[in-house]
């Protein structure tokens, strides 16, 4: 999920994000993601919990340093029982 930056800071992300994990918790399932360092935090808000790092070395693409990702798990049924 990615906003644009010109509506970022409005809520969508949030908006977006409740009404995934909604649709997730009527259905039982659990999410994945891999969160950029800009949305790691939006993501912990909502119950995520990081399972590691993704590090890509962008020299193999022709730029410079390395990007690094975290993947993130939220399992609905974890968060009610941690209230969240």
């Amino acid at each position: 999920m990615r906003i644009l930056p010109s509506y970022q800071n409005q809520g969508l992300g949030t908006m977006l994000l409740k009404w995934g994990l909604q649709q997730a918790d009527k259905l039982g399932k659990r999410i994945f993601v891999l969160a950029t360092p800009e949305a790691k935090e939006l993501f912990e808000k909502h119950g995520f919990v990081s399972v590691g790092d993704v590090t890509m070395d962008l020299e193999e693409y022709g730029a410079e340093g390395v990007y690094v990702q975290t993947a993130m798990l939220w399992d609905g049924s974890k968060a009610r029982r941690k209230g969240g």
